[in-house]
């Protein structure tokens, strides 16, 4: 029939128009073709698309499944934000640090930063450790350290009082402990900011051994030099020292830790006064610091018999080694009167500990008894400042005495000068 023809052709020319993309509508198809369109859908994902008679078959693909969220979201608009300023730029104070009554330093910080910050501000000027370092303002301690200055209420040209922490420590001492078994140890309480040579004096005070005999090691470091600082060898709390002592000395020191004291002064007749006047003077020393009076008596005499030299030419200052040749040589005066690093006399730590015997038996040698220590102290103010009053009777009276002396001396001595 013609209008069926003229059905025909109008269908196949929507089919075409439809693979050019021209339309987006399905094409129909009849029913009976539905079933076998879904199932070809299902084995190859594209749909078929079925025409009249004498049309040609177009296949597309298949449209994509639908996702649960299927809308899309519009990106978010970045929010400017005001940056917080740094700690460069942050507002600085500076501030005075004072330790006791000295002003220390001053030391420049951002005005909100924390207790810690000052701390680690001060390592470098004050030599202390920031764990060691106890600060106050105005009488209220800083702590904890986490709390920042504003809330103290500290604010620019204020002044901080700084104090230090001692350190814990401990020094292995050469000689065998109780009942000869394992070593010696020595607890002391020393400042972060104290030297070696320091530390040496305080071990001269608690053992007697002098510190020119001392050899202080820590670690690897098995001698420190005696102008360092804890902080700068690195000494923390609990840390152990080890002491080894110089030789020659360090064989008569183990007579001495036995009290052989007979066997002490047989050793010492083998060193000449002349090249080991050390070992002469450190052995009077630990005496003199044990209250071995006897002991002092005795070196004290061999010392004179043993001299040959005078007295006088003062006191000298203990270096270790053998004097030179060509120094001129006194030997009761370098035995007597040489003082330690410390410038500790035999005579003057006699004095300071209580050891009346002793001092009277070092007074009566020769010993000079206005001689002062490394912090002026003579040694009547030392057993004053110790509370030895029987110690500074004694050295009282024997300066009256001596005074007389000189007097009546001066008086029967011929007056100079022409008649």
């Amino acid at each position: 029939m013609p209008g069926s023809h003229a059905q025909a052709q109008t269908q196949s020319r929507r089919c075409a128009a439809g693979a050019k993309g021209k339309t987006g509508f399905p094409l129909s198809r009849s029913h009976a073709d539905r079933p076998a369109a879904a199932d070809a859908q299902k084995q190859t994902g594209k749909v078929v698309l079925h025409t009249a008679p004498g049309a040609q078959a177009m296949v597309s693909p298949a449209p994509p499944q639908a996702t649960k969220n299927c809308h899309t979201r519009r990106p978010r608009r970045s929010v400017c934000r005001r940056q917080q300023p740094s700690t460069g730029d942050a507002v600085r104070i500076e501030l005075v640090v004072f330790v006791g009554k000295r002003q220390a330093t001053t030391v420049c910080v951002p005005k909100d930063c924390t207790v810690s910050t000052l701390q680690e501000a001060l390592q470098g000027s004050l030599q202390v450790h920031k764990d060691y370092q106890q600060l106050s303002f105005r009488g209220t301690l800083m702590t904890p350290t986490t709390r920042r200055l504003s809330t103290f209420g500290i604010g620019d040209g204020d002044e901080i009082d700084a104090q230090e922490v001692p350190l814990d420590v401990q020094v292995k001492l050469p000689g065998s402990g109780p009942k000869g078994v394992g070593h010696r140890l020595l607890p002391l309480s020393v400042p972060m900011t104290s030297t070696v040579l320091d530390t040496k004096a305080r071990v001269e005070l608690a053992t007697g051994i002098p510190c020119c005999q001392q050899q202080l090691g820590l670690l690897e470091d098995h001698n420190l030099r005696d102008h360092l600082t804890l902080f700068a060898c690195g000494v923390v709390s609990a840390a152990t020292f080890v002491l080894e002592l110089r030789k020659p000395w360090d064989e008569v020191f183990e007579l001495l830790h036995k009290q052989e004291w007979l066997q002490v002064l047989e050793m010492l007749s083998r060193f000449d006064l002349g090249t080991h006047d050390d070992v002469w003077w450190a052995t009077l020393f630990y005496a003199a610091h044990r209250g071995v009076y006897h002991l002092c008596s005795e070196i004290t005499r061999r010392s004179r018999r043993c001299a040959d030299g005078g007295l006088g030419a003062g006191r000298r200052s203990y270096a270790p080694g053998p004097l030179p040749r060509s120094m001129p040589f006194h030997g009761l005066a370098r035995v007597f009167n040489t003082t330690s690093s410390s410038g500790r006399t035999p005579l003057i730590i006699a004095a300071g500990l209580g050891h009346v015997k002793a001092l009277e038996e070092l007074l009566g040698s020769g010993c000079t008894f206005d001689d002062e220590d490394g912090q002026g102290l003579t040694a009547e103010a030392w057993a004053k400042s110790r509370g030895q009053m029987a110690c500074v009777d004694k050295l009282s009276s024997f300066r009256w005495q001596t005074r007389q002396e000189a007097q009546r001396s001066a008086a029967s001595r011929p007056a100079s000068g022409y008649q």
